[in-house]
């Protein structure tokens, strides 16, 4: 009864949007009579490939609760998923956590929206909402391997939650510190599920472990000084479970600053990167695995350059991937099913940029020093938005689709919804 009263206030909600859309004389991406099963109408192709290119920005109003519209400098179909009345939300934001972790669980059943708790659980594919929450949301993620299976923390406990019913289980109580964390929210686990990073704290104390799920015992740990002039920002368990990087504040060729690689066990290994800015981890096109980030003191110097450039894990070499007038202030690398590629999109609108090739865009990039892109649609993000709207891009695990956050131009009072773009096969092609 209560999966049917929602279809029905959603497919309501939608014919506003629709009515709305028509009368400003935009098209609809689908013919779907019921806004629920749009999603699922077309097979998901990758976009073109291309150049990041100056291109128009649209400025379509915002598309209705959950009917796709036609991106019309792209191609692709651009899907509002998230919405105040259908999920009974007095305010936003109604979005995903984080670029870094993935929001879609490992089968691609089930889509979570949990940046607040308890988070909104979404059918994966069809993007409906029929009242199921997900406890602990916004400090947990996903399993790589088990669809029903998500990771999450309490106190120094690591909980494994049931998507399917909700039930909270205790894996493991960390004694001796008073909390633990999944990397500071940068974390996953490794794509086998052996490894996920934590790092515990205690008064005057903190430590990064290396848990593996599934013998359920440490296999790393690492006591970390205090430093608060140069405090530990995040941790994290590369894609393989080989490797893990700790990200210092403070930038420096030193170890102990910027970016520092480590073994599964926490050996050290070496000093991998001088800047400490956004990144994740990877695969390139070779299947070396990399560190990836923008900003570095190349682009810093150079005004508006931005690149984007990529460390081999192993030999440390430096490649840099794209570099453009603008290429954002966000990276992910959550595209697991489809290495090679890695997805950006910014956090700010900087006006002056507004004539350069990837200005308010999310798209991908291609993970061999080409400057091949895939591009997605356009975020409609406001300036001056506050964190928790900012844009976030995060691809699904084979890439085809990317989820991102945006207050859509209403402002910074506007609230933080989410969206989903992707192409279907009358539109897009494999590259």
């Amino acid at each position: 009864m209560l999966r049917s009263a929602r279809y029905v206030r959603a497919a309501v909600i939608a014919l506003i949007g629709v009515l709305a859309l028509v009368g400003a004389g935009l098209t609809l991406a689908s013919d779907e009579p019921e806004p629920q099963v749009a999603a699922q109408s077309a097979t998901l192709v990758l976009p073109p490939s291309t150049e990041l290119n100056v291109v128009a920005r649209p400025t379509p109003p915002m598309p209705p609760y959950l009917f796709g519209i036609a991106h019309p400098v792209f191609g692709s179909t651009v899907t509002r998923i998230s919405d105040l009345e259908a999920f009974g939300a007095e305010r936003g934001p109604l979005r995903h956590t984080s670029h870094k972790v993935q929001a879609w669980n490992s089968d691609g059943s089930r889509l979570l929206l949990g940046y607040t708790d308890p988070g909104y659980l979404l059918d994966g594919r069809s993007y409906v909402y029929d009242g199921q929450r997900m406890p602990r949301s916004s400090v947990g993620v996903w399993s790589n391997v088990d669809p029903d299976v998500f990771y999450s923390v309490e106190g120094n406990k690591l909980l494994r939650i049931s998507a399917a019913n909700g039930e909270v289980s205790v894996l493991r109580t960390f004694d001796g510190w008073s909390t633990i964390s999944i990397g500071y929210g940068q974390g996953s686990p490794s794509d086998d599920d052996r490894s996920l990073v934590l790092i515990a704290d205690a008064p005057g104390r903190q430590a990064v472990l290396v848990h593996d799920l599934v013998a359920d015992e440490t296999v790393g740990l690492l006591e970390i000084a205090e430093n608060p002039a140069n405090p530990l920002k995040w941790a994290a368990v590369s894609q393989s479970g080989e490797h893990v990087v700790l990200q210092w504040d403070l930038p420096g060729d030193q170890p102990g600053s910027g970016v520092d690689l480590y073994d599964r066990t926490l050996a050290f290994e070496r000093h991998l990167f001088a800047e400490s800015s956004t990144a994740d981890m990877g695969y390139d096109t070779s299947g070396n695995e990399v560190y990836v980030t923008l900003d570095p003191p190349t682009g810093k110097a150079d005004g508006d350059r931005l690149p984007v450039v990529m460390v081999d894990l192993v030999d440390g070499t430096t490649t840099e991937v794209l570099s453009t007038d603008w290429v954002g202030t966000h990276l992910s690398c959550r595209n697991l099913d489809r290495p090679g590629w890695c997805f950006l999109s910014d956090s700010q609108v900087d006006a002056p940029r507004a004539r350069t090739g990837g200005f308010d865009e999310v798209y991908a990039v291609r993970l061999d020093g080409s400057g091949i892109v895939n591009r997605f649609a356009h975020a409609q993000q406001s300036p001056g938005v506050p964190s928790d709207t900012t844009t976030r891009a995060l691809p699904s695990r084979d890439g085809t689709r990317v989820l991102w956050a945006s207050d859509w131009r209403a402002g910074p009072s506007g609230p933080a919804l989410a969206y989903v773009a992707s192409f279907s096969q009358a539109t897009g092609q494999r590259g």
